[in-house]
């Protein structure tokens, strides 16, 4: 992902954050208690990144599996702005 730049891409990401309610400090104070799947559901659909607490794990497994993404899907998603965030289970205060 060398072709990223990487300051639109944290903006972006501060944007998409900012939408579902989220800070990214708090993501930043939180991140060793994080874990997160990247993929597709389908050929066709938009990038979804799932995040959430490491409490949340077993709630991962009971949503529809993602389609494996290569590192150049991901670029090519985040510029297109073809992603979704998905927060998994209790969000922090």
């Amino acid at each position: 992902m060398s072709d990223v730049n990487h300051n639109d891409l944290d903006s972006e990401m501060k944007r998409k954050l900012e939408v579902l309610g989220i800070r990214a400090e708090d993501i930043t104070g939180l991140a060793s208690q994080l874990v997160w799947r990247l993929g597709r559901m389908n050929e066709e659909g938009p990038l979804i990144i799932r995040v959430g607490l490491a409490s949340s794990v077993p709630l991962f497994s009971e949503l529809p599996r993602l389609r494996s993404v290569s590192d150049k899907e991901i670029e090519v998603s985040i510029e297109a702005n073809e992603f979704r965030v998905e927060w998994i289970g209790h969000k922090p205060t």
